[in-house]
């Protein structure tokens, strides 16, 4: 249970400083208005999301019911099926 709540404060901080590269891309891009900063900051947020479906992939691992005693484990699998897609939707964009 410990190793989960690692895992689940490594993930919500990784979302953070995600989510504050992203940001600080995009306020460059304004400062200075190029246009590749800008391209980088929209393509910077693909990296936030992953984050986030990881952290709550992770959260939802933790939780408990009565169908599922050791908890709802699959939950980080379909985060990282959620995160592929994610990824492969980025890369179509960019193709």
């Amino acid at each position: 249970m410990a190793e989960l709540q690692k895992a689940q404060r490594i993930a919500f901080y990784s979302v953070l400083v995600n989510v504050g590269a992203t940001l600080g891309k995009a306020g460059l891009a304004f400062l200075t208005g190029s246009t590749a900063l800008w391209a980088e900051s929209l393509h910077a947020l693909v990296d936030p999301a992953a984050s986030a479906v990881t952290w709550m992939g992770i959260r939802v691992a933790r939780l408990k019911n009565k169908g599922f005693p050791w908890g709802l484990y699959k939950a980080e699998n379909l985060a990282a099926l959620f995160i592929s897609l994610i990824v492969f939707g980025a890369a179509w964009e960019v193709l």
